[in-house]
């Protein structure tokens, strides 16, 4: 959002070029952050609440490993982000500054990869506290670095353009060192959960059980951004100036999906390690607190949207037709944030017990089965442009929700609680008597066989 917002001030071509740029990076760099790093919250806080901590260690290894592997063809993906927009596009201005953009952004991207993947661990460690600090400060640290690379101080001009992925791209570094060694060195946070690396930890059945995890996440991500880059496309048809009005707005509205996220996370983790533990009567309690936490923050976010709607559009451009759309756009936006934080509510918790990929299908269903054919039908096909774009959206949004609604209505919690602790190695799963090796120093993990609790609420 700081570069949207910086960039946005050189000229409409830098704005819609550079928020192009991060449709592509954000949709071909899904597995890494929302699959193999999603992944660790439900695993990890099963296995932290099931008692069996230093298995979450080998949770995130895997990660690490999935990721750097994967950052490889992804990054090629950026490299080549002009050629790859050229075939929905012919505005060679916007090409070349969204082509510029992911180039210079590769320099950042196995580093933040990794580093998101360790902060999803700390997340489903519920470890978040210490990391708030260090992630404030370099906000602000972004801000500045952006706007003194990109127009320079004093005498010395700046880099321009370039300027702001070069800012992100130390911001996301020095993120991920401060991260680690005031963790690790400083406050020594990981120790009652870490392992050391050992091949012997990586059985068929813990490969499985991440996967089983992790792709249902990236397939979450993965239509979810899909969807984003085929509006955004289809946006792109309609004029320069709707395109720069719907990505300027759209980054506004991923900023303040920071409480979305951030809840969803919390929501996943407490309902997971709650799970492992055996409370499912807890759990449930902790699902319905989530709800209703996500509904009083989204009912303030609405509202600022709403209030804010005559001038919002000034944070990123000060072009009178960027600006009439933006008007229209932010009224809209407030009702698509309630119901997507209703939805992530509901993923929230279907990711702490385990069941990603219901949130897949529902999302699949939702936004490819309805928001994208109505966005079409009502934004070119009648003609109301940009507003009809996202009130077609805003119906698929309608539908994805009610039906993950009803899935963790219909919630077994006692059932879900059993497997969550035969993930956590602390019920006995597959074949009977099976010994399960590699945590720690090569020992044995097997389940106690504790009692499930949770009367009458099936």
């Amino acid at each position: 959002m700081t570069s949207i917002a910086i960039l946005g001030h050189l000229g409409t071509a830098q704005l819609a070029g550079s928020a192009f740029a991060g449709v592509v990076t954000a949709i071909s760099s899904v597995v890494l952050w929302q699959g193999f790093g999603d992944a660790l919250i439900g695993l990890s806080s099963q296995a932290v609440g099931a008692g069996n901590p230093k298995l979450s260690s080998v949770w995130l290894q895997t990660s690490l490993l999935c990721v750097t592997i994967c950052a490889i063809p992804v990054g090629a993906v950026w490299l080549f982000t002009e050629d790859i927009l050229r075939l929905v596009s012919d505005d060679e201005d916007v090409l070349h500054w969204a082509g510029l953009y992911a180039r210079y952004s590769t320099i950042w991207l196995l580093p933040d990869a990794c580093v998101g993947a360790f902060s999803q661990w700390l997340n489903g460690l519920q470890l978040v506290k210490p990391t708030l600090g260090i992630n404030f400060v370099l906000v602000w640290y972004n801000l500045g670095a952006n706007w003194l690379l990109v127009h320079g101080w004093g005498d010395w001009e700046g880099l321009g353009f370039i300027g702001s992925p070069i800012a992100v791209a130390t911001t996301k570094i020095l993120r991920g060192i401060l991260l680690v060694l005031y963790i690790c060195v400083v406050k020594r946070l990981h120790e009652p959960y870490w392992t050391p690396f050992s091949w012997a930890a990586y059985t068929s059945k813990r490969i499985r059980t991440f996967m089983a995890q992790a792709l249902p996440a990236a397939c979450v991500g993965l239509v979810e951004q899909a969807q984003f880059v085929f509006i955004t496309v289809m946006v792109e048809s309609i004029g320069k100036d709707q395109l720069a009005a719907h990505s300027g707005m759209l980054n506004i509205f991923q900023l303040v999906t920071c409480g979305m996220y951030g809840l969803s996370d919390a929501g996943a983790s407490t309902v997971g390690m709650l799970l492992g533990k055996g409370s499912a009567t807890e759990a449930k309690r902790a699902a319905k607190i989530l709800l209703a936490l996500m509904m009083i923050m989204s009912s303030v976010v609405a509202g600022g949207f709403i209030g804010t709607h005559n001038f919002i559009g000034k944070i990123f451009s000060k072009d009178p037709g960027v600006l009439d759309y933006t008007k229209s756009l932010a009224l809209i936006l407030s009702a698509a944030y309630v119901l997507l934080s209703l939805t992530f509510s509901c993923f929230g918790t279907l990711q702490g017990q385990g069941r990603p990929h219901v949130a897949a299908i529902c999302m699949f269903v939702g936004l490819w089965g309805l928001s994208v054919p109505l966005a079409w039908v009502f934004g070119i096909k009648m003609g109301k442009g940009l507003v009809g774009v996202w009130w077609g959206l805003v119906v698929g949004y309608s539908f994805m929700t009610i039906c993950m609604v009803g899935f963790v209505i219909k919630s077994d919690w006692v059932e879900l609680s059993k497997k969550a602790r035969e993930r956590a190695e602390k019920e006995k799963g597959g074949e009977e008597g099976e010994e399960i090796r590699g945590v720690g120093d090569d020992e044995e993990v097997v389940g106690d066989d504790e009692e499930v609790v949770g009367d009458g609420l099936r």
